[in-house]
């Protein structure tokens, strides 16, 4: 089982995706977008594929920039068609955060800048949707989760929604069988989490009063919660990797 993650910010790897995946004997590929590199080339945007090829499953994680921003970043169009062809041959597309909205895009829909930024473990609720979907069903049905975002996206024709919240609605959802898109960071260990607070607090403009102090005090509070959740979707998603690998090769 091989999987290929896109990380469009380099202090934002697979974490308990990754873990899955090894877990199970497979590996992955981390590719480096080109502004997640550094590269100097504006032409870099090659790098990422323009098909599948022998890869099982796709993970597009969270970066700064916003999903619209091709101007800037040239390899969002290549990415957005990347994951459409890992859906349509049938080959399981997680995105998180920024991934979640370029997911949206993909599928046709408007992204927009939320009226503040969401930062912080947030109360998410799951929909009757999310409670008898295969990756959510049995588990906490209002997990508190890591958030860190301003933007958000309109639902996807034909998506189903699998969490909601108050200031951002569009949480969780899921294309056909295969896709799903995560706004949250459930990815993310606390060990991580802890590095973007401590290091990327001029990205947090407008983060409530008193956030950088008080977010030790929520990390006590939630993270055993946020990892046990985050454990089980990522290898209930390992899973669901696996079963259409087998049904490929059985074809």
């Amino acid at each position: 089982m091989r999987i290929l993650t896109v990380l469009n910010n380099r202090h934002d790897p697979a974490g308990y995706f990754g873990t899955a995946i090894l877990k199970r004997g497979g590996y992955y590929d981390s590719l480096l977008a080109p502004e997640a590199s550094h590269s100097p080339d504006p032409t870099a945007a090659a790098e990422v594929p323009e098909t599948p090829g022998d890869y099982d499953g796709l993970i597009v994680l969270g970066g700064m920039m916003r999903a619209t921003d091709d101007a800037e970043h040239p390899y969002l169009p290549r990415l957005v068609q990347l994951m459409r062809a890992f859906e349509a041959e049938g080959r399981p597309v997680l995105g998180i955060c920024l991934g979640a909205q370029l997911m949206a895009r993909a599928w046709g829909a408007e992204g927009w800048q939320m009226p503040a930024l969401e930062i912080g473990f947030t109360p998410l609720r799951t929909t009757a949707a999310g409670q008898a979907d295969p990756l959510l069903r049995g588990l906490d049905p209002q997990p508190s989760l890591m958030q860190w975002h301003v933007d958000s996206f309109d639902l996807p024709e034909g998506a189903e929604l699998l969490m909601t919240g108050d200031a951002c609605v569009n949480q969780a959802f899921r294309i056909g069988r295969l896709a799903y898109g995560l706004q949250f960071h459930c990815e993310a260990p606390v060990d991580t989490l802890r590095h973007w607070v401590m290091s990327f607090a001029q990205h947090a403009e407008g983060a409530p009063p008193g956030f950088f102090e008080d977010f030790d005090a929520q990390v006590k509070q939630h993270h055993l919660g946020a990892r046990r959740w985050a454990e089980t979707v990522a290898e209930r998603w390992v899973d669901l990797v696996a079963e259409t690998r087998r049904q490929r090769q059985a074809a």
